[in-house]
């Protein structure tokens, strides 16, 4: 049996997918980002290393939801290299409470909060991978918090270039992808750079 999860709608939250994306460089990534629904199309981009076998959450991946309600059946990374592991993913929806809340990492997966009141923001984290998005409320997109869980495997250099979603959206499925760049170089001592738009480091 298949539940879907509900979520309120987001309101003030769209200013901070906003700044999220404004934040990065625009880096290597797919030239078809985004569509009508998930229109988030900028990708945020960072670097950071890390020792063999830590485990860690990205919140990279934002996007407003310009048409709803959708319900997210899967977001799935594109990753290079074999030094990073999935470990777990999910997805909540920013409401006007959670405005400034967005996060690049938070330590261990699932993500670890300091507090009950901390730990509530995080909500989706647990079910069975169909989420339901409302539609916009007053003009106002939701926005989309996309959470992944990653286990450095080995030494070297892992690469997220963003997440492909899959949404369903008036009984039809769709894909989507979205830009989030990540580069974690392994072990923490390594000097680890991010990439410009045609792969090179800088």
């Amino acid at each position: 049996m298949t539940h879907t999860r509900r979520w309120t709608a987001a309101t003030a939250a769209v200013a901070l997918a906003a700044g999220l994306a404004a934040c990065g460089e625009a880096e290597k990534t797919s030239p078809k980002a985004g569509d009508d629904v998930l229109t988030n199309t900028a990708s945020y981009g960072w670097a950071t290393s890390k020792d063999v076998g830590a485990l860690f959450t990205t919140g990279l991946t934002v996007s407003e939801v310009a048409q709803g309600p959708i319900i997210i059946e899967d977001v799935d990374p594109v990753l290079e290299g074999d030094v990073l592991d999935l470990d777990g993913q999910g997805v909540r929806v920013l409401n006007e409470s959670q405005q400034g809340q967005g996060f690049q990492e938070l330590p261990e997966w699932p993500p670890k909060a300091k507090s009950r009141q901390e730990w509530d923001l995080f909500g989706g984290l647990q079910g069975d991978g169909n989420y339901e998005v409302p539609a916009p409320v007053n003009g106002k997109p939701a926005v989309l918090h996309v959470l992944l869980g990653y286990k450095v495997l080995k030494k070297g250099r892992g690469v997220q270039r963003g997440v492909w979603v899959t949404y369903r959206h008036n009984g039809a499925q769709k894909k989507a992808f979205l830009g989030s760049y990540l580069a974690v170089c392994a072990p923490a001592s390594e000097k680890c750079s991010k990439e410009g738009p045609k792969g090179e480091e800088k």
